[in-house]
């Protein structure tokens, strides 16, 4: 009996963009920290509960995020050659684009003093790239909107409803860079030193001990939000204990 052995290339998988169509691809939105033992409200949201000054109690938060960091500490720019032509352009990836979330001055990532940082990243689809909407697809992302980019926009989440008509909560977010995942770092094509574009979303003035629901979506046109199963967006609820 003959066995053959099929070997796939490591740089490009059997399914791609252009294996699969008609099936339409698109990139969920991925977080940091991530628990191995995840806490969940009681709507399912992944819960990062922690009190300000105890180290204890956000330190598996803390270095989960630092872990993800540490293959960005030694990068720069980054070079990247589309997968289906020769076109390149380069993804900025400096940590100091994350400001106060960087981890560069502060290694708890805004924990310790009750103004936590949570990483948002868009989740790898091999040659997906995105398209830019003509104009804003959404009035709230007001100067965080370009055509250069994948915008994001993160809000109160209600939860018997969409949270697209969230009253305005009493707590911040800035996001850290504001003008989203430039389009330059796209697409992914699995090459050796690559890192994916990143967002840090940081909270402040959350109330103490009350959990808030919170939505980050991500907007490109080729970016399908469902509400069911959560595609093209994230939730997690957040709680300053006292």
């Amino acid at each position: 009996m003959l066995i053959f052995v099929y070997l796939q290339p490591q740089e490009k998988p059997t399914m791609t963009m252009d294996t699969v169509q008609p099936i339409i691809y698109s990139p969920g939105l991925g977080m940091r920290p991530y628990m191995s033992d995840k806490k969940y409200t009681n709507e399912f949201s992944p819960l990062i509960e922690f009190k300000k000054g105890d180290k204890e109690s956000y330190s598996d938060y803390t270095t989960s995020i630092a872990k993800f960091l540490k293959s960005y500490k030694n990068a720069s720019d980054f070079t990247i050659k589309d997968c289906h032509s020769d076109k390149k352009s380069s993804c900025p990836v400096k940590l100091s684009r994350l400001g106060p979330c960087s981890g560069l001055s502060d290694k708890s990532y805004g924990y310790d003093s009750g103004k936590p940082c949570v990483l948002l990243k868009i989740n790898k689809i091999y040659g997906w790239k995105p398209e830019a909407y003509d104009k804003s697809p959404y009035k709230k992302l007001g100067s965080h909107w370009s055509t250069n980019s994948i915008a994001v926009h993160c809000q109160k989440y209600e939860v018997h409803g969409d949270g697209s008509d969230a009253k305005n909560p009493s707590w911040s977010v800035e996001l850290h860079p504001p003008d989203g995942f430039p389009f330059s770092c796209f697409p992914f094509c699995n090459k050796q030193k690559y890192v994916a574009p990143l967002i840090m979303a940081q909270f402040k003035n959350l109330p103490p001990d009350e959990e808030v629901n919170v939505w980050c979506r991500a907007f490109a046109k080729n970016i399908q939000l469902d509400k069911r199963d959560r595609a093209g967006a994230v939730r997690f609820t957040l709680r300053l204990n006292s």
